[in-house]
């Protein structure tokens, strides 16, 4: 399909609306010199323009012979204040929405998040944007408003931090084995030759950010060390590492993604509980011992079991479950099974993803031999886990989406009541200023005043954050010298 848009600039998003209706769609842009319109069977026309205090887009499709140019295509959004931020906005928005209405009027098919294609839909009823006109503007359904609204209710006690809180990350890039459907810049830590040097430049890192917190009077609201893996290191250089981590104290929450019960150790749990870590994450995925082989997990239901025990048996009264709707070879009955494993273990904080098939994955490289639930049967899933972890207690208190997820669907935190992970709520709803340490880590100062986000990323190869360690850590502290 050929996009053609006066708005070159979105054809991201508008190739997301797109493959919303068509996966598999192959999306041109047809300013490319070396694209024509002959090139392709479809193609369909988005144009935007602004008029006055109003965003106005027309789309339209021409699929060879056929010409589908409906009222259908068309969308008008007020355009909010007059600033080339809003501007852009509104045009997006609007191009999205034309787009959106479109399709779904050719297909006759509705979306759960109608034209939202964003990370982050909560934000928009925290700009202002209520959810009736989610539902009747941008196609969202009264669902997901409902589930949108549960979730701003339980964010409340946490929404409005201290004016000068900072959040502190820490990221492990190392996993024993890579699961078929993941896309992050992870290495395998069985093998790799440059953990020591990597944990001495993060050392040097965490050492230079605990001395310009302390010099500003600054103190974390939460300290999370994530991956990867970050009990994938032997216990040597965990202990290490924990031990590097105590020139933070932080107020709230101290998380560790202590993740795939093959690399947690009694001896890790221990060195986690003596240095004051309050939340840790077990993350079985699913708890069917066929899906974890065919995943590429090197464990099994027991294991989760067990690690579960003997986290409670240490003293850990935190304990967050992540598992994923859509699975290859899952339907939806296996899906509840292993949910109902994970609510019998007692996590208290239980993460529902929905699987999301991104570039770079071994299930998008070689899709013939991981066979997928249909659309439907990822949204059945969805749907049980909200029933029984709603009749288990549980709320949704954190919500986020990725590209390619199945059914067009998202990721939802559930917890019991005063066990919201807190850094969960500050990083989806971007209201804490970020610092973030080690290879590939994203540092972000928030501008409350200014209602902007300036951004500080560190290398995602190993190797060069370990030979630029010293500019990196100049760049993060230019990012916060006005804080």
């Amino acid at each position: 399909m050929i996009l053609s848009t006066n708005h070159s600039e979105f054809y991201n998003d508008l190739s997301e609306s797109i493959r919303a209706f068509f996966p598999d769609a192959n999306v041109l842009l047809a300013d490319n010199a070396d694209i024509t319109h002959a090139d392709a069977e479809t193609v369909l026309t988005v144009d935007a323009y602004i008029k006055g205090e109003t965003a106005y887009a027309n789309a339209r499709l021409n699929n060879g012979a056929d010409s589908a140019d409906t009222p259908a295509g068309y969308a008008e959004l007020a355009c909010g204040q007059d600033s080339a931020l809003y501007v852009k906005r509104a045009l997006k928005r609007v191009s999205k929405l034309a787009v959106y209405r479109l399709l779904s009027h050719i297909e006759n098919k509705a979306l759960p998040w109608g034209s939202l294609t964003g990370i982050r839909p909560t934000k928009l009823i925290y700009g202002g944007t209520d959810s009736e006109v989610l539902e009747k503007v941008y196609g969202v359904s009264a669902d997901k408003c409902r589930l949108l609204e549960e979730i701003i209710s339980a964010q409340k006690p946490f929404i409005h931090p201290p004016q000068r809180s900072i959040d502190v990350y820490i990221g492990i890039p190392f996993c024993r084995t890579r699961c078929v459907y993941c896309s992050f810049a992870t290495h395998d830590a069985t093998k790799h030759k440059l953990i020591p040097a990597y944990m001495d430049a993060l050392e040097r890192d965490i050492a230079a950010a605990g001395d310009m917190l302390k010099a500003k009077g600054l103190r974390p609201r939460c300290l999370y060390i994530g991956g990867g893996t970050p009990t994938a290191l032997d216990e040597m250089q965990f202990a290490h590492l924990l031990e590097a981590l105590s020139v933070f104290e932080p107020e709230k929450e101290y998380t560790v993604e202590a993740g795939r019960p093959d690399t947690i150790t009694v001896e890790k749990m221990r060195a986690m509980k003596k240095r004051g870590v309050t939340r840790i994450s077990i993350n079985p995925q699913t708890m069917c011992a066929d899906t974890l082989a065919l995943i590429g997990r090197r464990h099994s239901p027991q294991d989760i079991f067990d690690c579960f025990t003997q986290a409670k048996d240490i003293g850990f009264n935190s304990i967050n479950a992540d598992l994923i709707a859509g699975l290859p070879g899952e339907n939806n009955a296996i899906f509840a099974r292993s949910l109902k494993s994970v609510l019998e273990l007692g996590a208290d904080n239980i993460t529902v993803h929905t699987l999301s098939v991104k570039n770079g994955s071994v299930i998008s490289e070689y899709p013939q031999k991981y066979p997928m639930p249909s659309q439907e049967e990822a949204a059945a899933m969805v749907d049980t886990a909200r029933e029984m972890l709603s009749r288990a207690g549980y709320t949704p208190y954190y919500l986020y989406r990725q590209k390619y997820q199945a059914g067009n669907l998202e990721n939802v935190g559930y917890a019991l009541d005063g066990k919201q992970c807190i850094y969960n709520i500050d990083i989806m709803e971007e209201t804490v200023s970020v610092l973030a340490l080690g290879a590939g880590a994203v540092s972000k100062r928030v501008f409350d005043a200014q209602g902007r986000i300036e951004r500080c990323a560190n290398s995602k190869s190993i190797y060069d954050y370990i030979q630029r360690i010293e500019e990196m850590i100049k760049r993060k502290q230019q990012l916060f010298d006005t804080f």
